[in-house]
């Protein structure tokens, strides 16, 4: 809408082509001011929300911050307890295999043990050794039940282990791709 101090004057009922082509003019002048001010008030707007969308952006950039360094402490977190459980689990493979290859020895330990003679009388045995009172076949049956949960621990382990250095190259390639720095220029301008 024109304000009044825009509208062009009316044509006076005059027949002189000079006045009216004065009023032509001034009504082409005020055509082309109400044009440059809704030109100016669409760019105004334009930088305002450029400047509303940079704003919003700086806030998301800083969210992205926090966000990574709280997977940075988890991922930290994560490390600690894989190196906690590898090196558990070293140990318990190393005493598992030292157990088993020392198997056979320890049962030929258990029989050069005689059991005294009174306990063989309360339980009414003529004699015995240790490996009779444990059971060999007691014991070798413990020992398969260990060789199967000791295989299906490493098996599991390994797994792990490939999702874990599967997860480490998928964090080593997130860091080390480019951080996005596109508002920067137009921050500058503006």
């Amino acid at each position: 809408t024109l304000t009044e101090a825009q509208t062009p004057s009316r044509a006076l009922e005059s027949s002189s082509p000079l006045i009216r082509a004065v009023i032509d003019y001034e009504r082409q002048f005020t055509l082309h001011v109400i044009q440059a001010q809704a030109l100016l008030d669409g760019g105004e707007a334009r930088i305002a929300a450029s400047r509303e969308s940079l704003a919003q952006r700086s806030l998301q950039a800083a969210a992205l911050d926090a966000a990574l360094l709280n997977l940075r402490g988890f991922s930290q977190q994560l490390c600690d307890r894989y190196t906690a459980f590898q090196s558990e689990y070293s140990e318990v493979t190393q005493q598992l295999s030292e157990l088993s290859a020392s198997f056979e020895d320890d049962l030929q330990m258990l029989r050069g043990h005689a059991v005294e003679p009174a306990i063989c009388q309360l339980e009414g045995w003529e004699s015995a050794n240790l490996l009779d009172c444990c059971g060999e076949e007691r014991l070798r049956s413990w020992l398969q039940d260990c060789q199967r949960n000791a295989d299906h621990l490493v098996g599991k382990a390994a797994q792990f282990a490939l999702q874990w250095s599967e997860l480490q190259a998928g964090v080593q390639r997130e860091e080390d791709s480019p951080a996005d720095a596109v508002a920067t220029a137009a921050e500058g301008r503006l």
